[in-house]
Formats: structure tokens, sequence, C-alpha cells
């Protein structure tokens, strides 16, 4: 993460604001935005390749209820949804749910060793599918760029809901329950 402003050590006070930083970091993330008007429309078209090397397509999601967990590695927020995550794909993911997480340390250009985010997935214990995001999928998914977010995908291809921020165990489950 580049150092966008800077900081008086004692207060914590904004001193300064590096706006050339700004415009670069603005640029690489996309500056068309968009976090409204998914719901009821199809999922976007993609195609990502798994950390274990499989493809997985906007069509192998037909049928079935579908949670896209977009993450970064170093997200504090990410780090503390991700065991609720795990949780609720072990409930749920055989018979009612899937899980896929799609990765934007690399996309975002955030200096993030595959080292470091294949231990914190080993170490949370994650087993759903975990693929890294591409740039055309950013784009075909409105250059999301609030982390986590989560994109709910009904069994007929739909986007159902898009969950932005921490989300509890019992939101979740609830959005499950639903459908």
């Amino acid at each position: 993460m580049p150092d966008l402003v800077s900081l008086d050590e004692v207060s914590g006070e904004i001193t300064s604001i590096d706006r050339k930083e700004i415009d670069e970091f603005v640029e690489k993330r996309g500056s068309q935005v968009k976090v409204a008007g998914w719901v009821g429309q199809p999922v976007p078209a993609f195609e990502v390749t798994t950390l274990e090397g499989e493809k997985v397509t906007h069509q192998d999601l037909a049928g079935k209820n579908t949670l896209i967990f977009f993450w970064q590695t170093r997200c504090p927020i990410c780090r503390r949804i991700t065991p609720i995550m795990v949780e609720l794909y072990k409930k749920y993911g055989a018979q009612e749910l899937t899980i896929l997480a799609l990765n934007v340390d690399e996309v975002l250009g955030l200096d993030v060793p595959d080292g470091e985010r294949r231990e914190f997935i080993a170490q949370s214990g994650i087993e759903y599918p975990v693929a890294m995001l591409d740039s055309e999928t950013r784009a075909a998914f409105g250059n999301i760029n609030i982390f986590p977010a989560m994109f709910w995908v009904e069994t007929d291809g739909t986007i159902g809901d898009l969950l932005l921020n921490y989300q509890d165990l019992e939101t979740l489950e609830n959005l499950v329950r639903a459908h």
C-alpha cells in the first residue's frame, strides 16, 4: 500500500496528502466502480483459474447458490470474516452453497508474496476454491474496490444480493436459508 498521507507521530493527525500518489492509486484501482444495481442482473461472464489450477467460469455456477467472495490477504476485515466463511462453507457447502473466493492482491498491485497468501489460506482452513482476480473479471464485477465484497448468485444465475464489508455468521446463514 503506498503512503498516501503523512501523519503526525504524536497526534496521528494528517499533516500532508500526496495527491500524485492518490491519483496513481485510484487509477490502478479503476475509476468507474459499480456498487448498486446488481440485484436481478445476470452474473457477469468470467473465467478464473484456482490456485490448484482448475478453471472456473460463470457457467459453472448454474444451478448452485454461490457466494463470490472478493478479498485481500492483508485486509483486517477480510481476515476477520474468513473464519465465518470457512464455518459457513463447512456447514452448508456440501448441499446448499458454493463459495468462490477471488483474491484481489495482484490486480490491485499489492505487494503480497504468494507464500504469505497460501500460508493464510492453509492456516485459516479454507477448503472452498480460491482464485486470483484478473483485470477482466474485476471490470466485469464493476471494478469492485470495497473489500470484503460478496456477490450472492442465485441458482438461476442472477445476482440476488451484494454484501459489502464485514458480515456476521447469522447474516450469512440467513442468506443461505432464504434460498
